[in-house]
C-alpha cells in the first residue's frame, strides 16, 4: 500500500503533466496554477500543543512581572 505522501506526489505529477496551456503558461511550458508549492499539506495536528506553549509563556511572563518586585525588595533588604 502506498503512503499518503507518495499518493500526493503522484497526484501532483499527474496534475502538472496534464495542465493545459492557459494564461499562466509561457511559450513551450505548461504551468498548473493549482499545483502545490510544498511537499506537504496543511495539518492542524499540533494546534493544541501550540496553544499550550503560548499559554505557558504568557503565564510565566505574568508570574515574572508580578514576583520580580518581591525578589528585588529582598535583594535591597539584604544589602
Amino acid at each position: 500500500m502506498l503512503s499518503h505522501k507518495v499518493l500526493l506526489k503522484i497526484n501532483q505529477m499527474d496534475k502538472n503533466n496534464n495542465a493545459s496551456s492557459g494564461k499562466w503558461s509561457t511559450r513551450g511550458m505548461n504551468y498548473n496554477p493549482w499545483a502545490y508549492n510544498s511537499s506537504s499539506t496543511v495539518t492542524y495536528s499540533n494546534v493544541s500543543g501550540c496553544g499550550y506553549n503560548i499559554f505557558i509563556s504568557i503565564l510565566l511572563n505574568i508570574l515574572f512581572i508580578l514576583l520580580s518586585p518581591i525578589f528585588l525588595i529582598g535583594l535591597l533588604i539584604k544589602k
